[in-house]
């Protein structure tokens, strides 16, 4: 959980964090990864569609339109 980490994943969907420099947390989070295929698959599978969602190229072109119209149009 460092940086925009937290910004960039749905914890616990998309997910996992850890608290920096927490090894102990850290292993035991990988290791249920490893072991849980469901897990896997599910997590990868929401983290496209967050992705998708909250950084796709019309999301951000929409994005952009709209603060250049606000910032033109006050």
């Amino acid at each position: 959980d460092v940086g925009g980490v937290r910004d960039a994943i749905l914890t616990n969907e998309s997910g996992i964090l850890c608290p920096d420099n927490d090894v102990k947390t850290f292993s035991e989070n990988l290791e249920n990864l490893i072991l849980d295929e469901k897990l896997r698959s599910k997590m990868g599978e929401k983290g496209v569609d967050f992705v998708n969602e909250k950084y796709h190229v019309n999301r951000l072109v929409a994005d952009v339109k709209k603060l250049y119209l606000e910032l033109l149009n006050p």
